[in-house]
Formats: C-alpha cells, sequence, structure tokens
C-alpha cells in the first residue's frame, strides 16, 4: 500500500514500531481498507533484544542485523537475567500499541501479536544477521 510506504520511506524500522502512534497506524492500514479477518500489529520478533542489552536495526535490502556482538560464554554472563527483565518499562511500547489496538478492533476483528521465542532470538544474535 502506498499509504504504508510512505511511513518506510519516512521512518526507520524501529522508529516505526516503536512509535505507538505509528504502529498502531500501519497495524490497521489494511484492515481499514481491505476488512480483513484480523489486524497484526505491527513489530518484528526482535523486538525484545535491546531489553537484554542486544541492539539491532532493520538495513533496507539486508535485513535484521545484529550489532551487539554475543559471540563467547562470558558475553551471554555480561548480559542481564531473567530476573531483571521488566517489559512494562524497557518495551512500555508495546503495551501501549497492544492496547490502543485492542480499543480499536475490539469485537470487531481479531488482533494478533507476535514475538520470538527464545531459540529465534539467540539465534538471530549469535548469527548477528538472518543469513
Amino acid at each position: 500500500m502506498a499509504a504504508f510506504r510512505e511511513y518506510s520511506t519516512k521512518y526507520p524500522f524501529r522508529h516505526r514500531s516503536e512509535t505507538p502512534s505509528i504502529a498502531v497506524e500501519l497495524s490497521l492500514q489494511c484492515w481499514r481498507k481491505y476488512k480483513m479477518d484480523g489486524v497484526i500489529m505491527f513489530s518484528d520478533i526482535l523486538t525484545p533484544l535491546p531489553a537484554i542489552g542486544i541492539e539491532w536495526d532493520i538495513v533496507p535490502g539486508k535485513g535484521p542485523v545484529i550489532s551487539t556482538e554475543i559471540a563467547s560464554l562470558a558475553d551471554v554472563k555480561n548480559l542481564p537475567s531473567g530476573s531483571d527483565f521488566d517489559p512494562a518499562s524497557s518495551l512500555p511500547f508495546v503495551g501501549e500499541t497492544l492496547r490502543t489496538l485492542r480499543a480499536e478492533t475490539e469485537g470487531k476483528t481479531t488482533l494478533i501479536g507476535f514475538v520470538g521465542a527464545p531459540w529465534t532470538l539467540a539465534a538471530y544474535t549469535i548469527e548477528q544477521s538472518s543469513r
């Protein structure tokens, strides 16, 4: 959709997915226009990584690239532990986006959110890309 592409050329991926007003708009565009069976939250499977100290971005023409090197057990041990992971404070945009989408779609369609499982997140992190 042209309206979707306008955001893609104006803002980097993470800005789009981590800014609730933009993520909500991008999530709802197809549903508003085509009355799809569901709304998929605009996000990425790698969204949780910065909350545990691993930086990443989507590089146009290349895909996801991890900029934090995790190459040894020492690197892993330097990451925050599971008990330090607080999604409400480290990823507040996720909850805000989901709450807004739910308010917009409640009773009208299905809302779908997604995230990478630990194994997937580890694989991307270790390889530092999707390749």
